[in-house]
């Protein structure tokens, strides 16, 4: 599992994830936004796990490069910011 984190997310909230994890023998990584370098390498494949509990633009930004898939032009990045409510 990636967690996309920052500074201000508790500790505990990390801890949490981590040792719920390293029960069910999931890798975990922490990502934090601020200094996250967009490597294209680092995104996520068919199967991984994400979850970002940082609530930044910076945190936002990491997710949707982590996620998206840029290689499909029909599938718009900021399309769920944009959809009509």
């Amino acid at each position: 599992m990636t967690l996309v984190s920052e500074d201000t997310v508790p500790e505990a909230t990390v801890g949490l994830l981590r040792e719920a994890c390293r029960q069910r023998n999931i890798p975990f990584e922490v990502l934090t936004a601020r200094t996250f370098d967009f490597d294209p390498s680092q995104r996520l494949q068919t199967g991984d796990m994400l979850y970002r509990a940082a609530v930044s633009i910076a945190a936002l930004r990491a997710e949707q490069f982590l996620f998206a898939d840029y290689s499909a032009p029909e599938v718009p990045v900021l399309g769920f910011l944009l959809a009509p409510s």
